[in-house]
């Protein structure tokens, strides 16, 4: 991790004052692993989704939901992640199988055809997603990815038999043709992780790109724990630039729209300019910083660690006055949200506020 070393003059704008603070601060609430992390879950009651959030029911006797969404596309979810598998006159294809979903995928899909599964597409490497993978090895021929996701998978300490190696790579586009159905394939650049693509099926106009845009939700934690924030956000545009009917993301129980996704796209514009904002002196420094700089004496790292979460927590209010209650789940993950865009603000964007080079002549 890339950190930025603050300035002389942001520890002395924390210390300043010092002999005016209380000795003794309230001690915050603490997880598990004794660290600061967001609201504390044990006392916070969240709140309900909405019913338009959760979407439409599980049959609790299947264990899944499967839609069709047209020209043999299918959609199938158990509720915390979503497959799609293509029916054609020669095979099927199948993208993703996220191991909570397992064995369902494979009943979901001899329910509706008696075709084998002849080519599995990875979105990513991760395996919360494709670590089903393997239930298809009997059938599959084609393992198809991204090359950074090959990369990916072959770089682990040790090969991971559920998400076997794929035998297809690309680099920038590929068109998967099994009989009668088409899906384009096609990498943007790094987003989520490296390698995760764009999934676009042109006959229904579904589109899939998985752990960027949650219908109807706040991104989970840590803006979906992804690696490359600039990369993330630009998606919400990559993805408006195509033309489809349905949205894909790979998490919870329904799918999308063009809707969905300018909806979260203006959320994260929010919490971008929210966060800025917080950086570039939205709070009092000496109020923030200056007890722990005094209960913890050249401890630079405890100091920094609550000047990150005093402007993740200014920036999770002021966003939560415009978003709570309109996307499900934000009091849950908000200000682990905030506290990633505040991290990419500093360290992709130069957004540094008091840690910026000090004009002494100012």
């Amino acid at each position: 991790m890339l950190f930025l070393r603050p300035t002389t003059a942001f520890f002395a704008l924390a210390l300043a004052t010092l002999s005016n603070a209380h000795p003794h601060h309230t001690e915050q609430k603490r997880d598990l692993a004794g660290v600061f992390y967001g609201p504390d879950s044990t006392e916070t009651k969240f709140l309900a989704p909405s019913a338009d959030a959760i979407g439409p029911a599980i049959d609790p006797k299947m264990g899944y939901r499967m839609e069709h969404l047209g020209n043999g596309t299918y959609f199938v979810t158990e509720g915390a992640y979503q497959s799609i598998f293509l029916v054609s006159d020669a095979g099927v294809i199948v993208v993703d199988c996220p191991p909570t979903i397992g064995y369902k995928l494979q009943a979901a899909i001899k329910s509706v055809t008696d075709q084998p599964v002849t080519h599995f597409v990875y979105s990513h490497a991760h395996a919360d997603h494709i670590g089903g993978a393997y239930i298809f090895n009997k059938t599959v021929t084609h393992y198809i990815a991204q090359v950074e996701t090959l990369l990916n998978l072959e770089g682990l300490p040790t090969l991971d038999p559920a998400r076997p190696i794929p035998n297809i790579v690309f680099k920038e586009e590929h068109k998967v043709c099994v009989g009668n159905q088409t899906l384009e394939l096609s990498y943007k650049g790094v987003n989520h992780e490296p390698g995760n693509i764009f999934i676009y099926a042109p006959a229904p106009k579904t589109l899939m790109l998985v752990d960027v845009v949650f219908p109807g939700w706040a991104p989970f934690a840590e803006l979906a724990q992804s690696d490359y924030i600039p990369g993330w956000i630009e998606a919400h545009d990559q993805i408006l630039a195509y033309d489809f009917v349905t949205y894909i993301g790979g998490h919870l129980n329904r799918y999308g729209t063009a809707q969905d996704v300018q909806t979260q796209k203006e959320y994260v514009s929010d919490l971008f300019n929210f966060c800025s904002d917080a950086i570039n002196g939205g709070f009092n420094l000496t109020e923030a910083l200056g007890p722990t700089a005094m209960d913890s004496p050249g401890n630079s790292w405890a100091t920094f660690k609550h000047y990150l979460k005093a402007a993740a927590d200014l920036c999770t209010e002021n966003t939560n006055k415009k978003w709570l209650g309109k996307l499900a789940g934000l009091d849950a993950f908000g200000w682990e949200n905030s506290y990633k865009m505040i991290e990419s603000l500093r360290i992709d964007y130069g957004v540094l506020g008091a840690s910026a080079v000090q004009n002494p002549s100012m």
